[in-house]
């Protein structure tokens, strides 16, 4: 997750006007060579459900992955402490979407004040007495 966030970090920032050099990381350069051969096949929807939720997300917009992306970090907590089943992920994730408002944020603040509520909301849905 080191990337994605430190990219959201970085277009946060270029988006504020700011100069944005390259972010140190604690990661290896990916070497494709040093992979050796990949293989790609299509996407089984049936069984990846949560790929259809992630490329509707992304179509429409930041507050609809942010949104995603908060609902699934709650879900997967939920699940990794034993209070939602493991195929509950995806449907816990849905409903946040289809009950939050999908607007793009416009600050950093707009951000971590979505992001808390939607966190907020979705605990909220868990069986009683689940702390994530």
């Amino acid at each position: 997750m080191q990337v994605p966030i430190a990219h959201a970090f970085a277009a946060a920032a270029a988006n504020l006007g700011h100069q944005v050099n390259r972010l140190p990381l604690s990661l290896p350069r990916l070497s494709l060579a040093k992979m050796g051969k990949l293989e790609f096949s299509e996407v089984e929807e049936r069984r990846f459900p949560a790929l259809p939720l992630a490329y509707r997300a992304l179509e429409q917009g930041q507050g609809a992955c942010l949104v995603l992306n908060a609902a699934n970090e709650v879900a997967v907590a939920a699940f990794l402490s034993g209070a939602i089943r493991f195929v509950d992920i995806v449907s816990t994730v849905e409903r946040a979407l289809q009950a939050e408002d999908l607007a793009d944020p416009r600050s950093m603040d707009e951000v971590f004040s979505k992001d808390a509520a939607v966190r907020a909301k979705v605990a909220s849905l868990l069986p009683e007495g689940v702390a994530v």
